[in-house]
């Protein structure tokens, strides 16, 4: 009796500082409420997740975050049902990138390049990817997240293979470049796998990754031609290791900035666009020198950035990312 007089105080109380945009919160919170008071685990986590999933905005949605957190420092088994859509992801790209990497082992392997070799190649690798795959993540629990930094990595590594092999080389030969990108690639998945593993990003830590590592290497290009690099050993080390750099400042930081998805594809569009309106106004005024339009062009895209940021500043604002059962 006494249990139940002190939870109708703890809702009133709760009610009773309520606004307007809460009212559709209301009677989830209550009804999760209830459950976790009387020991219902699975109940209420399912029902505080869905007052933060449904009602990101509203007062509710914090105090479902405390209790949802709570829970999960208990280790009980609430009997939620795990996301596979990580896991799928991952084992989506298994298959790209195991035909991928049929068709280089074959080229590696086959001299005369024949067309059947290569394409038996693809054939063998994909499945053979998608079966090593499926074993591997079995029983794991990936996050979309994780699914993507070990994408990044298998892309990023490739590029990173073989901007290195050509490194002081001039033109090496196809094997070797095509070598160094599958060698390049295989450590890149496996060092995002462990770094996930290990930090467990949110679907916007994994996005500032890769947004870092795409407008580093980007920016950093750009950079050279702006100050006049000639010599194309520095202009490609330059990049390599700009995208290098940019990966892991944003690694570096992302956990502290906790932004959401969403917020962060926006900036990155917002780069885009301010990058295609510096092109366009070039286009219609003059280029000039190349150092200039290279200039323009690049200061476009970081005011794009710039703008786009300040613009989503209060995106998802009331749900901090880490805290959404959804975004990771």
């Amino acid at each position: 009796m006494l249990c139940r007089v002190a939870l109708s105080l703890l809702l009133l109380c709760a009610f009773a500082q309520e606004g307007e945009a809460d009212v559709d919160a209301r009677e989830p919170y209550t009804d999760a409420f209830r459950a976790l008071a009387a020991g219902q685990w699975g109940m209420a986590y399912r029902g505080l997740s869905r007052v933060q999933d449904e009602h990101p905005n509203s007062a509710y949605a914090a105090r479902a975050r405390r209790h949802v957190l709570r829970l999960d420092g208990l280790g009980l088994d609430i009997g939620a049902q795990p996301d596979q859509s990580g896991r799928a992801e991952t084992m989506g790209f298994g298959v790209l990138y195991g035909a991928w990497a049929g068709l280089a082992t074959t080229v590696l392997q086959d001299e005369d390049d024949d067309e059947k070799s290569l394409v038996a190649g693809m054939m063998l690798g994909a499945p053979v990817a998608l079966i090593s795959a499926a074993a591997l993540t079995r029983g794991r629990p990936i996050t979309r997240g994780q699914a993507s930094l070990i994408r990044l990595g298998g892309y990023f590594g490739t590029w990173q293979g073989v901007g290195l092999t050509l490194l002081g080389r001039g033109n090496p030969r196809t094997n070797t470049a095509i070598g160094a990108a599958l060698a390049g690639g295989v450590t890149g998945i496996g060092i995002a796998s462990l770094a996930g593993a290990a930090a467990n990003p949110t679907t916007g830590d994994a996005a500032l990754v890769n947004y870092g590592a795409l407008w580093g290497t980007w920016l950093s290009f750009a950079a050279t031609q702006v100050i006049g690099v000639d010599d194309s050993d520095a202009i490609l080390g330059t990049t390599l290791a700009g995208g290098a750099l940019g990966l892991a400042s944003m690694a570096f930081a992302a956990p502290r900035l906790d932004m959401p998805e969403g917020r962060a594809n926006l900036i990155s569009l917002g780069g885009i666009a301010g990058t295609v309106m510096a092109s366009g106004l070039l286009l219609l005024v003059g280029a000039g020198s190349q150092e200039g339009a290279m200039a323009t062009v690049t200061a476009g895209g970081i005011a794009g950035m710039y703008f786009a940021a300040r613009g989503t500043r209060g995106y998802g604002a009331g749900t901090p990312e880490r805290a959404r059962g959804g975004g990771r």
